[in-house]
């Protein structure tokens, strides 16, 4: 307990320190078109990947990209599958223990969508933490930091219509991200 409690608090601490990287990383950013890779970065409660991120995903390859996807969870030592991450796959200094999350992490994607509606403390560190030249989430008025690119639509959070509101928001990342 105690040792979460101090893991957590270093996350608040190394996402402290890179929530004001997004001026530096946009002036390399390239154009959607000119763009070669792309990451995904989405939650799943069951390790079960939503229908809408595959179509996602297989939107992106189907322009000629290359895409790296990773599923976070809340859940502590629940993952199993080398491209899902949670708070077990770190150590109590906050080095990463999953080498395809560190990779994922360092890569240097043109492009880094947070397929989501919220995030968390896992989620801030990822996006503090991550490469990417531009980072692509929902617009949440305390998190101007985390991405170069926000959208804004009316959420329906009720977890009937989640995943709707999540796949609206991606089509939107997406129509607008191709404009670039």
């Amino acid at each position: 307990m105690i040792l979460d409690g101090l893991k957590k608090n270093l996350f608040k601490f190394y996402i402290w320190i890179g929530q004001n990287r997004s001026n530096l990383i946009s002036e390399a950013s390239v154009g959607f078109e000119n763009s070669k890779t792309i990451g995904i970065l989405y939650n799943s409660m069951h390790h079960k990947i939503p229908c809408f991120v595959v179509d996602f995903e297989n939107d992106i390859k189907n322009m000629g990209k290359v895409v790296s996807s990773l599923c976070y969870t809340n859940k502590v030592d629940i993952s199993s599958d080398t491209s899902s991450i949670s708070y077990g796959d770190f150590n109590i200094l906050g080095d990463v223990k999953n080498k395809i999350f560190a990779e994922f992490i360092n890569h240097n994607f043109d492009y880094l969508y947070h397929l989501d509606l919220e995030s968390n403390i896992l989620v801030d560190y990822i996006l503090t933490k991550s490469k990417a030249k531009c980072r692509v989430g929902s617009f949440q008025a305390n998190r101007i930091g985390f991405y170069e690119i926000m959208i804004n639509l009316k959420q329906d959070t009720n977890n009937n219509r989640r995943n709707d509101s999540i796949k609206l928001i991606a089509e939107q990342m997406l129509h607008f991200t191709k404009m670039l």
